[in-house]
């Protein structure tokens, strides 16, 4: 398996091997298509039989947006995770120039229940490998960002499965990240607008966002590449063109 990806900033993307065993265990609807011991061979050791991702290479410039799409068990989620540096590729490489802000379910999930949010969301930066100073000076940005005057205090349980994720693409956002890879939705709303406005004015600095959906048309903000993967391989490597991923969405 090899995934290589070049971006234009100074920086670089940290693995952490024992965030790597245990993230990579977790159940993944998506790309379940090996088994989760079969996937978590083939990710870390490089195992046999089916690849989950295998050899794919591509390149992403700065203030891009890349939709990633393809079928259940294209691969999808768990290259998310690799340019993330959840999980570490067997071959090949990763490099990632900037700060990497991964907002995905699986850190979403992983948000502590017994916690305040002042708390939990510097914890989880800290398993996403960023800096939880970084975060903590950004609590009341965070705060404005998601209209919770209170989320300092504001207990994780209180968090419904809607808001778990909301609370966490809202801390990437706020970090000015370089770049921010994603698998979180968004649905129509004030949130999901505040979302948009946010990434338009990242991507005026470079902030390159890769974001996964099952079709680039479902995508809010609409992309600009279309990157399409099936059984771990790259199908096609595109431009967004809303005609085309009709007819692709309506043949498909």
């Amino acid at each position: 398996m090899r995934a290589r990806r070049f971006f234009s900033r100074l920086g670089g993307l940290q693995f952490d091997p024992a965030l790597a065993d245990r993230l990579a265990d977790d159940e993944d609807e998506d790309d379940d298509f090996v088994g989760e011991e079969e996937e978590q061979e083939a990710v870390d050791r490089g195992g046999i039989g089916r690849k989950v991702v295998d050899h794919v290479s591509f390149e992403v410039q700065r203030g891009s947006r890349l939709a990633l799409v393809g079928p259940p068990s294209a691969g999808k989620t768990v290259l998310l995770k690799m340019i993330s540096g959840i999980v570490a590729p067997s071959e090949g490489r990763i490099v990632a120039r900037g700060r990497v802000a991964p907002a995905l379910n699986i850190l979403a999930a992983a948000i502590p229940k017994d916690q305040k949010l002042g708390t939990a969301l510097p914890y989880i930066a800290a398993v996403a490998g960023l800096p939880p100073g970084l975060v903590r000076s950004r609590l009341d940005e965070i705060s404005d960002f998601m209209e919770l005057p209170q989320l300092r205090t504001l207990p994780t349980l209180a968090l419904d499965k809607r808001r778990r994720p909301e609370v966490l693409l809202a801390t990437m956002l706020c970090l000015d990240p370089d770049i921010i890879v994603t698998d979180i939705p968004l649905a129509l709303g004030s949130f999901a607008e505040r979302c948009v406005q946010r990434l338009n004015e990242l991507q005026t600095r470079g902030t390159i966002l890769i974001a996964e959906a099952r079709g680039a048309r479902g995508l809010v903000p609409l992309p600009d590449r279309v990157l399409e993967l099936d059984r771990g391989r790259i199908i096609s490597d595109r431009l967004y063109d809303p005609a085309t991923e009709k007819q692709r969405q309506a043949a498909g």
